[in-house]
């Protein structure tokens, strides 16, 4: 798949939209960002449908799934934080990057890994029941997610909670 911009126009060098509109490449980083969520597709000019939300084993299940075999994936906190950060919100002819912005939080393919010792006397580990005993099992029912526009990282969403998703693979 070749990368120019949209109706000939030059996107920002490390951001350009795939010829047919569905992808949008970071050159820098290699990686190449399905341009609308997951739910939604690329008409021609926007994004349409409703994003599907999905619980975090859902979204994994549905990333293996996905053709061609296993190169889309969600992506890594750090990633999706540049492309909600750094993606300019319009390519050079004045059409959205990504056009469907619509301010919620995107799952992340990144563990939740927490190994700090459980203090049993601070008052929110005593409120939430935490424990050195089930601190681990707790960190298995969380996930990271990145909210969309701001690029604020939350590694305490329960993982069967419904979020979008916006799908990733490397181009190198």
């Amino acid at each position: 798949m070749g990368w120019t911009g949209l109706a000939g126009a030059k996107p920002p060098p490390s951001w350009q939209v795939s010829a047919d509109g569905l992808e949008v490449l970071d050159t820098q980083t290699g990686l190449s960002w399905s341009r609308c969520l997951e739910g939604t597709h690329w008409n021609g000019r926007a994004c349409e449908g409703v994003p599907r939300l999905l619980t975090h084993a859902e979204a994994l299940k549905m990333a293996s799934q996905r053709a061609p075999a296993g190169t889309w994936r969600l992506p890594r906190v750090t990633e999706l934080q540049r492309a909600v950060v750094q993606a300019p919100a319009m390519n050079e002819a004045g059409e959205p990057v990504f056009p469907d912005v619509p301010g919620t939080w995107l799952w992340t393919g990144t563990a939740h890994v927490d190994g700090r010792p459980v203090n049993p006397y601070d008052y929110g580990n005593v409120q939430r029941g935490l424990t050195s005993d089930n601190a681990v099992q707790m960190n298995f029912l969380h996930g990271w997610a990145v909210h969309q526009p701001g690029g604020q990282a939350d590694g305490k969403v329960l993982k069967r909670q419904r979020l979008a998703v916006r799908w990733v693979r490397s181009t190198r």
